[in-house]
């Protein structure tokens, strides 16, 4: 699975970003289902189990951040995010 937060930006608009371990992406990527007709593509370092996630937005949760080591890459919404599967 993967974990996306939305946090404000200094333009005060909102901005989406994929969470993700702070070691590089080796640019392997995989489809994370999020329909029956959809999917979302995400790098190898974005990809965690269920119990990591909830670690993950657990904290989230209580600070409203996103703890380290993780890192973020900020998605661009103007483009589609999602492929058909």
């Amino acid at each position: 699975m993967t974990v996306e937060v939305r946090f404000p930006g200094p333009d005060g608009e909102g901005h989406l970003y994929t969470v993700g371990r702070p070691e590089p992406a080796d640019g392997t990527t995989t489809l994370i289902p999020m329909s029956d007709d959809r999917a979302i593509r995400v790098f190898s370092n974005e990809i965690f189990t269920a119990d990591e996630a909830a670690a993950i937005f657990y904290m989230f949760y209580r600070t409203e951040a996103v703890s380290q080591p993780y890192v973020l890459r900020e998605l661009d919404l103007a483009q589609e995010l999602s492929e058909l599967r």
